[in-house]
């Protein structure tokens, strides 16, 4: 799994002063890449001696925020920037 598999490239049309232009743009949806950023964390744990509670604080740190809706179980809508 790759985090650039959960994201998705949108393109927008612009014009300003008679000129057009499109703009890409790739948003990231990162908590749906949580457990491959768990298991970076944890590779990162053991090069840097971290113990087992300050990974458990690593991982868990915020997650109420990382997560979203999803922690609670309620649908969230796909297209919201993260």
């Amino acid at each position: 799994m790759l985090i650039q598999n959960n994201s998705s490239v949108i393109k927008r049309n612009y014009s300003s002063k008679g000129r057009e232009f499109v703009m890409e743009k790739q948003y990231f949806y990162l908590k749906k890449s949580k457990p491959i950023i768990d298991q970076i964390d944890t590779v990162l744990a053991e090069h840097y001696g971290f113990t087992e509670a300050e990974l458990d604080f690593i991982i868990n740190y915020d997650i109420k925020y990382r997560m979203g809706k999803a922690l609670y179980g309620e649908a969230e809508d796909d297209n919201e920037e993260d």
